[in-house]
């Protein structure tokens, strides 16, 4: 009767521990899948501004060519800093 006991005991507990490691590897796939797709959705970093001058140090681009565009908004900034300058020593 004990012999019988504890072969049903050791067959219970290689039951529970193949359904423990069953359920760890489940629970590791779902992980591997959360983390990807939240590597997938993050949108970019935006871009650093230097504190000293407001010149953009990272670039944050777009599938529309963005650079492009912060480029040229940076070039009008600059052309009216230099207008601006001109009027005040004009003065």
């Amino acid at each position: 009767m004990s012999k019988k006991r504890r072969e049903s005991k050791k067959r219970e507990s290689k039951r529970s521990e193949s359904k423990r490691r069953e359920s760890k590897r489940e629970e590791n796939e779902k992980n591997v899948e959360s983390i990807d797709q939240q590597l997938t959705t993050t949108a970019p970093r935006p871009a650093k501004e230097n504190r000293t001058n407001g010149d953009v140090v990272g670039k944050e681009i777009d599938e529309m060519g963005g650079e492009e565009e912060k480029e040229s908004k940076r070039g009008k900034a600059k052309e009216e800093r230099r207008q601006e300058e001109r009027k005040r020593t004009a003065e």
